[in-house]
């Protein structure tokens, strides 16, 4: 396995959530709270990422994602860190006003380091930037593509020390979870979760993943591609099946990137109820599906939340959020 950036902290804490009962302990795993500005989830990628980048000699990187990605925002501020430069290749934004990621994107980026693509070229955006990145390379710039929500082979090991950081949480606290939540976008943090699970000693466990984009299937393969990445040695089988897979969809705006008065309300009320700044693209819907989800499983059982978000997630809701929390009525308060 790749060794990790050393510069990056990558232990996170736990707490008790206050929606559990004395059968039934739920727990939150504040991955918010490792980078100010780098969501979690995308600083444990880069944590194996960048020293593979740094080791390959590597100059600059072709960043695909959406106008809004956390992925683009989170690799440029590492990558700048270390010297290798940034070039864009953005999906065409349905909103030009700039604001949330878009607006911290272009701060971060000049706009000649900012390239569109339209829709009608989008699905094939992979294959352009490869193309791109070989002729770059060419030229004597060496130059490595980075999929959405950086999937790729070197950011794999950052995701799969999420794992360890939860058993030694475990150990911490004196509990072992039978349930882990957490949420799926392009899918490397939770199948990293899953991957480094089955290093250590088989436990039987549920994972249950919010798919916030794509689908079970498509998950799946995404599965059986990491681990065709990793040492032959590296999953212990029997750890591997002794875990299970249970796939959830947000009961609320299901879409991607979709927000409805229902998320924005829920918004407010997890910030009152637990003191915690949720973004309502990606946390949120987890909780929600996380909240619906905990009222099917068996008594006596512990559970833990993954938070792999962060409350910059906020900055491009503000208004909606302004204007709701004005008029909004918990009658728990």
């Amino acid at each position: 396995m790749l060794d990790t950036h050393q510069n990056l902290l990558l232990k996170s804490r736990m707490h008790p959530l206050r929606i559990g009962t004395a059968d039934r302990q739920v727990f939150i795993k504040r991955e918010d709270e490792l980078s100010s500005g780098v969501i979690g989830s995308k600083l444990r990628k880069y944590s194996s990422l960048i020293p593979a980048l740094l080791g390959n000699k590597v100059k600059q990187v072709g960043l695909i994602g959406g106008s809004n990605s956390n992925n683009c925002v989170a690799a440029i501020q590492l990558l700048k860190e270390v010297g290798i430069d940034s070039i864009l290749f953005l999906r065409e934004a349905g909103d030009a006003k700039l604001h949330g990621n878009s607006l911290f994107t272009k701060m971060l980026c000049p706009p000649e380091k900012c390239i569109e693509i339209d829709s009608q070229n989008w699905p094939n955006v992979n294959s352009i930037v490869q193309d791109w990145a070989q002729q770059q390379t060419l030229n004597g710039e060496k130059t490595v593509a980075i999929a959405e929500g950086a999937f790729h082979p070197d950011a794999l090991p950052g995701a799969i020390s999420l794992a360890s950081d939860i058993v030694s949480n475990e150990r911490e606290h004196g509990t072992r979870f039978d349930n882990i939540y957490i949420d799926s976008g392009t899918g490397l943090s939770a199948i990293g979760l899953l991957l480094g699970l089955s290093s250590h000693a088989p436990r039987s466990r549920n994972i249950i993943i919010t798919l916030i984009a794509g689908t079970e299937s498509e998950f799946r393969a995404q599965i059986t591609k990491a681990r065709q990445w990793l040492p032959s040695n590296h999953i212990n089988e029997d750890a591997y099946n002794a875990l299970s897979l249970t796939f959830l969809r947000p009961p609320s705006a299901a879409s991607y990137g979709s927000i409805n008065k229902t998320i924005i309300n829920k918004t407010i009320s997890v910030a009152r109820q637990h003191g915690l700044l949720m973004d309502p693209i990606y946390s949120i819907k987890h909780f929600m599906a996380m909240e619906e989800h905990l009222q099917k499983i068996r008594e006596n059982s512990s559970s833990l939340f993954i938070y792999n978000g962060g409350s910059l997630g906020l900055a491009g809701f503000q208004g909606q959020l302004a204007s709701a929390t004005e008029t909004y009525c918990d009658e728990s308060f």
